[in-house]
């Protein structure tokens, strides 16, 4: 077996068997692992990039680095906490997740549960897309792709794929389908938790306004335009709360260490989202568990669209991974992130 299909198998303790309850409390698919359990790990690699996913927690990725360097990936084995629990106990966790939009709808729709038709709660989403099994399919050694079990919760079938492009670039592609009867309105909204020492160059030339969410207003270290470019890094505050920009150019490059990524999508009008979203939202010094651990979370929205049974809607992004011998100093971040643009841009 080639080392791109490879499946680590990680020790990991303390799980707990996941109770299903039929009426009021949700079924997610397939069996949990119980204590003292392994816990299997998929590995997507090659020569420069490794991409880690749990397949029974719906293929969140857990692990995301250049080989022989950091990663970018926050909470990654074996500090991230690997157990489903009970719908009720649902703790967030580090890592890539998919989520869909509008979170005000997450319940809306359901007829397993009651009492959360009737409340609506923001928290937890779906557990069939969250903590659920998901099946593996390796199409060629470059590709990876998982998919979830139909959830009656939201009505979907979730679908996500990775693919190197290139040795240095990946793309994520998730999908979901309609498998009711019924009309569906959903946007896809993938989330990656990452070091919160991540600094995002989002690429506004047009100076976009941003809209803050938070008690406490972040430093001009923390956020600030400089020339086509606003800069984030909530390392630099202790402000926490999230930056929404309802226009955006579709680019943004990362640098965390002695790694630089260039992240592409397609670019999305804050009309086409779904409402109480912007297409852009990165949530910094978020709290992830316990007050003790901070991320940033990087959040893009795809167009949110109905859809009738059967149909089927994807959104997509593109990484490029760069690596330098050393860190790159600040004053050099912005000279790189330009020659990083593509030339369409």
């Amino acid at each position: 077996m080639p080392p791109s299909q490879r499946v680590a198998t990680v020790r990991s303790l303390g799980f707990h068997r996941l109770l299903s309850i039929f009426a009021g409390i949700l079924l997610i698919g397939g069996s949990a692992p119980t204590r003292g359990e392994d816990i299997n790990r998929v590995v997507l690699e090659n020569g420069f990039l490794s991409i880690e996913c749990i397949p029974s927690l719906s293929g969140r990725v857990s692990d995301f680095r250049v080989k022989n360097s950091g990663g970018l990936i926050a909470f990654e084995s074996p500090a991230m906490p690997l157990r489903r629990p009970p719908v009720a106990e649902h703790d967030a966790s580090g890592g890539g997740t998919l989520w869909l939009a509008p979170q005000t709808s997450w319940w809306r729709h359901q007829r397993v549960d009651a009492d959360r038709r009737r409340r609506l709660p923001p928290w937890p989403p779906d557990p069939h897309g969250e903590r659920a099994d998901f099946s593996i399919r390796r199409p060629d050694t470059s590709s990876l792709v998982l998919t979830g079990p139909a959830s009656p919760i939201s009505g979907t079938k979730l679908v996500k794929s990775i693919r190197f492009l290139q040795p240095d670039v990946i793309e994520w592609k998730w999908s979901a389908q309609n498998h009711t009867w019924g009309i569906r309105n959903w946007g896809l909204w993938p989330n990656f938790r990452l070091s919160e020492k991540t600094e995002f160059w989002v690429w506004n030339p047009t100076n976009s306004r941003t809209r803050w969410s938070g008690r406490e207003e972040p430093s001009t270290k923390a956020l600030r335009q400089q020339g086509p470019w606003l800069v984030i890094n909530g390392s630099r505050t202790s402000a926490s709360g999230k930056i929404s920009l309802a226009e955006w150019s579709g680019l943004v490059v990362l640098f965390l260490g002695d790694l630089a990524v260039r992240v592409e999508v397609p670019r999305v009008p804050a009309s086409a989202v779904a409402q109480g979203h912007d297409p852009l939202e990165i949530f910094i010094n978020a709290e992830v568990g316990n007050p003790a651990r901070r991320c940033t979370e990087f959040e893009m929205h795809g167009p949110r669209r109905i859809l009738l049974p059967g149909a089927v809607t994807s959104f997509k992004q593109e990484w490029r991974v760069r690596k330098f011998p050393a860190p790159p100093k600040p004053s050099e971040r912005e000279a790189i992130a330009l020659e990083m643009l593509p030339l369409s841009r």
